[in-house]
């Protein structure tokens, strides 16, 4: 993918390298043709519609939206059922082959394709658009920062620091999951009633003095730097924490390796993703390829 990027000058980092790398990694370890990538894209995009094009704070998305998300969901679970059937009769070297032939312990059973499918479903909604944000996040803290282009390239064992401070300040996902009350509750001077619906926000404790010093810097020399909750934490944790840190710290490894130099390029309104996504929708940025 570097090699097909042109030797100097100005190219959206987003539409160029951030957004297709995680999508030819999702498709090669679910075991997808490479010729349905732009499919998968469209369905990753269907997926996350009620997180980022909702209108208002409620995130509330019009009769025609739903409509077309349901449409491009009820393609996916069809396509992923095709896969499922054909994976079942001929195996290959894939997730989903794997998902096939694996024995549900609890059960003492084979997954359903029901099963299956759902489990497709939560890699795709959690691998595409997550680690995309990650990545271009993560030029613009390198693009803030002079200098830091070439202390990573300089040592690259700081690189992992860099990546879970990056996580920590730039989380792709600034809230997700929904908890219910189980009892009346008091948080500072707010009461919660018993049964209410709370949305855990966890880009603030990501950011807490008390457990981070000097919360709003990116230190390459901070201690146990993997405290942060961009993954969540505990029992539902994100499943797909660790292929997510590896896709970004290869792709920095590379990028370091290749590059001479990366700043920003010209035009660029720094637009966010609406909803609860943190990413940029274009990124242009100045990239020059070191001399082989």
């Amino acid at each position: 993918m570097i090699d097909e990027l042109p030797s100097a000058g100005e190219l959206d980092f987003v539409q160029a390298f951030a957004r297709p790398l995680p999508q030819q990694v999702m498709a090669e370890v679910l075991g997808f043709p490479e010729s349905d990538i732009p499919q998968l894209a469209a369905w990753g995009e269907a997926q996350v519609m009620p997180f980022v094009y909702g209108e208002g704070h409620l995130n509330r998305l019009s009769d025609e939206q739903l409509a077309a998300q349901f449409t491009q969901l009820d393609g996916f679970k069809e396509y992923v059922q095709d896969i499922v059937r054909a994976k079942r009769q001929s195996p290959a070297d894939d997730m989903i082959s794997f998902l096939t032939q694996v024995t549900y312990s609890a059960l003492d059973r084979k997954l359903t394709d029901l099963e299956i499918n759902g489990i497709v479903y939560a890699m795709v909604l959690g691998g595409l658009e997550t680690t995309q944000y990650a990545l271009e996040q993560q030029a613009q803290l390198i693009c803030d920062r002079p200098g830091l282009f070439e202390a990573l390239q300089a040592d690259p064992l700081l690189l992992r620091t860099f990546i879970e401070e990056s996580l920590r300040l730039r989380a792709p996902t600034q809230g997700l999951s929904t908890r219910l009350t189980s009892q009346d509750e008091r948080f500072g001077e707010v009461d919660v009633p018993r049964g209410s619906v709370l949305h855990l926000r966890w880009a603030a404790a990501n950011i807490d003095p008390e457990e981070f010093e000097c919360p709003m810097d990116l230190q390459l020399d901070r201690k146990a730097a993997s405290r942060h909750l961009a993954f969540s934490a505990g029992p539902r944790v994100c499943p797909g924490a660790g292929i997510s840190r590896l896709e970004q710290h290869i792709a920095w490894t590379r990028l370091l390796e290749r590059l001479e130099s990366m700043s920003y390029g010209s035009d660029n309104t720094f637009s966010h993703q609406p909803g609860i996504m943190l990413g940029t929708l274009q990124l242009n940025l100045e990239l020059v390829k070191a001399a082989k």
